[in-house]
């Protein structure tokens, strides 16, 4: 049996699909078994709650045949926030898709409908052109009565048609009263800086030479993946290309993709998914790499 969904933050009123629902019984029917559902209610700052859990549902049979009749519950939170309620299984209730509504009204606080959910869209039915984290939108959801501003949590995008520019978005949002726009502080101690610059050999007292910052993917097939350094190599050097972003360097081969000395270069492709790491190096010996790997990533349909 899953415990209530823990929501810290101001008091809303939100659908959750719990597998439980209050039991009340019609005369001529038998009771359902009830299960006991427990857990425990934080603000956001991390202290228990104190007030009240309210519990309304429809009208709606369990699956064993069971009446439930529409009606609704307080429950006190405990003075460690502690919440107890005796609920019966909704799963395979009818009519399907029943939920409950639980409004929690704490002390010293307002009360506020909480939402959450998933929008997916394909990027050529966006009304903006492109949504990040952050964004403000407005929800409006008729068939559960929702109709409320959020907050885009996350954005999730899955490249469909790489000719036709088109991918698939799938946008997270909630408002404040189900995810709260916080985050929590630790002291921790930093390890003391670096004092050296890296190379492939001794420590150099030189500075890097720079990160390959404009480097991109031009061209892709079914065989092979084209590439843009974004810079010419060091006179002398070059480009360092390694499927993972270690073992730089002459002396170890093992995730090595290629070296070039020319700054447009083609790799072969050996997965749908794969990552490229590049750095430049220069001719000096032992030679110096950029500080920083560019990371080229491809997923296309081979």
């Amino acid at each position: 049996m899953p415990n209530t969904h823990r929501l810290a933050g101001r008091f809303f009123s939100v659908l959750i699909s719990l597998a439980v629902a209050l039991a009340l019984t019609q005369a001529g029917y038998a009771a359902p078994t009830l299960c006991q559902v427990n857990d425990t209610v934080y603000r956001a700052d991390g202290t228990p709650a104190q007030g009240d859990v309210v519990i309304l549902w429809p009208a709606f049979t369990t699956a064993d045949g069971s009446p439930v009749a529409a009606g609704q519950v307080t429950v006190q939170l405990g003075a460690q926030g502690q919440f107890s309620a005796s609920l019966a299984p909704n799963a395979g209730a009818m009519p399907a898709g029943t939920y409950y509504r639980v409004t929690y009204k704490l002390n010293d606080d307002s009360v506020q409908p909480g939402w959450q959910g998933q929008y997916r869209v394909v990027s050529d039915f966006l009304t903006t052109g492109d949504i990040v984290p952050g964004y403000a939108v407005e929800v409006a959801a008729p068939s559960r009565g929702a109709e409320f501003s959020a907050i885009v949590r996350k954005v999730g995008v899955q490249v469909i048609s790489l000719g036709d520019d088109r991918s698939l978005y799938a946008i997270d949002f909630a408002n404040d009263a189900a995810e709260p726009l916080a985050f929590q502080l630790e002291a921790i101690t930093l390890p003391a800086p670096v004092t050296t610059v890296y190379t492939t050999g001794a420590p150099s007292s030189s500075l890097y030479i720079d990160s390959l910052i404009a480097a991109q993917i031009t061209d892709v097939i079914a065989s092979q993946v084209t590439m843009d350094a974004g810079a010419a190599p060091p006179r002398g050097g070059g480009i360092e290309v390694r499927r993972s972003d270690g073992g730089w360097g002459p002396g170890d081969g093992g995730n090595l993709a290629g070296r070039f000395t020319t700054q447009m270069f083609t790799l072969p492709r050996l997965s749908r998914a794969q990552s490229y790491y590049l750095r430049q190096y220069d001719a000096s010996s032992p030679a110096k790499y950029s500080r920083y790997s560019a990371l080229l990533y491809v997923d296309y349909p081979l």
